[in-house]
């Protein structure tokens, strides 16, 4: 099924290929394309990431059509194949999350992922090296922002006042949130505590979309494995529902002055007159993206 569905997708490129008058040759980018890379494809041999879809897209001319091909192509065949999330969601090029109890595992840090994993079982000593390398895998990167996807996070105030792990804990969390909040391409609004009841109480979910036409939904479990959903309705209905969800919330400039006062709250011996973010600010008084 897996190689089915990418046998296909190959046939779309070679068809739209022949039909722009273009040879593999005419493809050729200098560390990006060659024409092996296109004869794999089009052979079904290779499955190309969604950068380089988008850049065969843009030099052949198919308007979006090629990259709806690729998605599903994508989806199906990891629907066929399993597997954890991770792999799928690194292709999306926009993801969604809505998150009422606890900072996304995106933007978490090493030991507030630690505290949280030992708070959920307390009878095993410490999350595993596996457990632990897998967050690391998951965490947004302000590095090489220009192939990362675009984050859209709508998360409860209570998941960022609730200490998890002991102030330290929680200052370093803060900090590293600011951080990667003021990047491009993340953008945090959080529901203000006494909002009322809002469209979402029931627990977090994800929307990831891979193309203008091919959305997936996942929704995480306590224990195990989520569940993807690609069903379009149920797609476009988790889509809605995070629209909803974030009409509810602070704008993105509104929820990073929140995140930053909540930083000298975690302080754990906070100095009369000091500043806690001083480290972390520019002479302007905005928290500095580390890099």
């Amino acid at each position: 099924m897996e190689r089915l569905e990418w046998a296909r997708f190959g046939e779309r490129v070679r068809d739209a290929r022949t039909r722009a008058g273009l040879s593999p040759d005419d493809l050729t980018l200098r560390e990006v394309c060659d024409p092996d890379v296109v004869q794999r494809i089009e052979a079904g041999e290779l499955a190309p990431d969604r950068h380089l879809v988008t850049y065969l897209e843009h030099q052949i001319g198919m308007d979006g059509v090629l990259l709806d091909a690729w998605a599903r192509a994508l989806v199906q065949s990891h629907l066929a194949e399993g597997g954890p999330i991770e792999p799928l969601q690194r292709q999306a090029w926009q993801l969604r999350e809505f998150n009422p109890g606890v900072i996304p595992e995106f933007f978490q840090t090493e030991n507030y992922t630690r505290a949280l994993g030992e708070a959920a079982r307390p009878l095993e000593a410490s999350l595993s090296h596996s457990e632990l390398n897998r967050a690391r895998r998951v965490r947004v990167s302000s590095h090489n922002a220009c192939i990362q996807p675009y984050f859209c996070v709508v998360v409860d105030e209570s998941a960022l006042r609730e200490e998890i792990g002991g102030p330290e804990t929680m200052r370093e969390q803060h900090l590293h949130l600011a951080s990667m909040v003021s990047l491009d391409h993340v953008s945090l609004h959080v529901i203000p505590s006494g909002t009322r009841l809002h469209p979402s109480r029931s627990g977090p979910f994800r929307v990831l979309s891979f193309s203008p036409h091919r959305l997936a939904a996942y929704v995480p479990a306590p224990c195990g494995p989520g569940q993807l959903i690609t069903q379009p309705g149920l797609t476009a209905a988790y889509a809605d529902l995070f629209e909803a969800v974030k009409g509810e919330a602070l704008s993105r400039t509104a929820s990073l002055e929140l995140l930053e006062s909540l930083v000298p709250e975690s302080e754990t011996e906070p100095k009369q007159g000091a500043d806690p973010m001083a480290d972390a600010r520019d002479a302007g008084g905005h928290v500095r993206v580390v890099r």
